[in-house]
């Protein structure tokens, strides 16, 4: 009898192998496959183009690092269509996020992995900018704009039952840039404001949030730039980051360090188009 179990077993786990590697061949039909990618190529749809991106995290004292894999699928209009992605070595599940375009302003988004399922709805405006979002616990949230601006000037969350959760308020200048941001709770109350300055290019110099909860604490940030192709933060609580862009002003690397602490991290970030 525990020979006959063992066989079905052994048997069912050939199938799902098999299976499995047909589904990847399939997929390395479409993009051409690697170390990082291979688990991924089961879950590649056809599309029109692929982007690969690899993001490796470390961690100190711990000595302790992360690579997070992820495949964008676009369609020829270059909208995504599908996002695969999986973190080793702790966290072995896929995770997927599909896209289905309803009409020119309105698509679904929905997300499955990690023992968990969730959805939500965009509408946007005739500008592309998103207005309303529908979430799959029945909440919702709405975004209002001036003139032409990408930033919302305004947006409101609430739950199901249509109750304010949360609303977020930002003050542009002449420029789009955000001179200020501010969160109110769900009863009317200010939590937090912040404040930005800017240079002649439209970098943040400088950024004062003050918080409104029990101690009313606040923290000033602060940038340097070397170009387009670097840039610092210095916080007043010591901590520093450090950010590396590519020519397409895409982060390829980012650092922490905290002032009298050991702990840090690194993140090195690869971008590849890998269609084939």
């Amino acid at each position: 009898m525990k020979k006959r179990i063992l066989g079905i077993v052994l048997s069912t786990a050939l199938c799902f192998g098999a299976a499995l590697g047909g589904l990847g061949l399939h997929g390395a039909l479409y993009v051409r496959p690697d170390a990082d990618n291979w688990r991924l190529l089961p879950w590649v749809v056809p599309a029109a183009r692929y982007e690969q991106i690899v993001q490796r995290t470390g961690w100190a004292p711990e000595q302790t690092s992360r690579t997070y894999t992820s495949i964008l699928c676009y369609d020829a209009q270059d909208r995504l269509i599908r996002t695969v992605y999986y973190m080793r070595p702790d966290e072995w599940d896929i995770c997927r996020t599909d896209f289905v375009y309803h009409d020119a302003q309105t698509y679904s988004e929905y997300f499955s992995g990690a023992r968990q399922h969730r959805s939500h709805r965009i509408t946007t405006d005739a500008l592309g900018r998103e207005i309303r979002a529908e979430f799959s616990d029945g909440g919702w949230a709405v975004y209002q704009y001036e003139g032409e601006w990408e930033k919302p000037v305004e947006t409101e969350r609430y739950d199901a039952s249509g109750a304010l959760i949360e609303k977020y308020v930002q003050t542009l200048d002449e420029y789009g840039n955000v001179r200020s941001s501010e969160t109110w709770d769900a009863d009317g109350r200010l939590y937090s404001q912040t404040n930005y300055t800017y240079d002649a290019r439209g970098n943040v110099l400088t950024a004062d949030t003050q918080y409104r909860d029990g101690d009313r604490h606040s923290i000033r940030q602060s940038w340097e730039y070397d170009g387009d192709s670097a840039a610092a933060c210095y916080r007043e609580d010591g901590q520093t980051n450090y950010f590396r862009y590519d020519a397409q002003g895409r982060e390829i690397y980012q650092s922490s360090t905290i002032e009298g602490s050991q702990n840090a991290y690194t993140i090195e970030t690869v971008y590849t188009d890998i269609t084939r």
